[in-house]
C-alpha cells in the first residue's frame, strides 16, 4: 500500500496537470497501516482529491453497496445533482442507521486481523 507521502506526491503532480485524483480506500481498515495511511487528512489541502470509502468490505456485507465519497464540496454538489433518485436501497438505509455504533467493531477487527497475520507469519516459519 502506498504511503500517504507517496500518494501526496501523485496528488501534487495531478493538480499541476489539472487532473482529478481519486483514491479508493474501501479496504483501508483491512490493511496493516489501516486508517493511519488514509488520505482524508489531506482533503482540505487539495481541490483535486476525492476519496471513496465503503462499509461493505469491513462489515463483510457483499451486495449491500453502502459506500460514500469525500472530496471538495463542488464535486459533492455536482454528484448530488446528477445522482439517480434511488441510489441506496432500503436495506442499506436501515444498516446505515446503525453505522454510528461500529467504531469499536472497527478497532476490534483491526486488532484481530493483526493478531491473525502474526499467527500466520509465525506458523509459516
Amino acid at each position: 500500500m502506498p504511503s500517504p507521502a507517496a500518494l501526496t506526491g501523485l496528488v501534487d503532480l495531478a493538480k499541476h496537470k489539472k487532473v482529478f485524483f481519486i483514491v479508493d480506500e474501501s479496504f483501508i481498515e483491512l490493511t496493516t497501516p489501516g486508517n493511519s495511511f488514509s488520505m482524508v487528512p489531506r482533503l482540505k489541502s487539495y481541490d483535486n482529491l476525492f476519496i471513496i470509502r465503503s462499509f461493505t468490505k469491513i462489515l463483510a456485507l457483499p451486495g449491500l453497496r453502502l459506500s460514500y465519497g469525500l472530496g471538495p464540496s463542488v464535486w459533492i454538489e455536482k454528484m448530488a445533482q446528477n445522482k439517480i433518485p434511488w441510489s441506496v436501497n432500503a436495506l442499506s438505509c436501515i444498516i446505515g442507521d446503525y453505522l454510528c455504533e461500529i467504531p469499536a467493531f472497527l478497532v476490534e477487527t483491526s486488532h484481530w486481523r493483526l493478531i491473525e497475520t502474526l499467527h500466520l507469519i509465525l506458523e509459516s516459519g
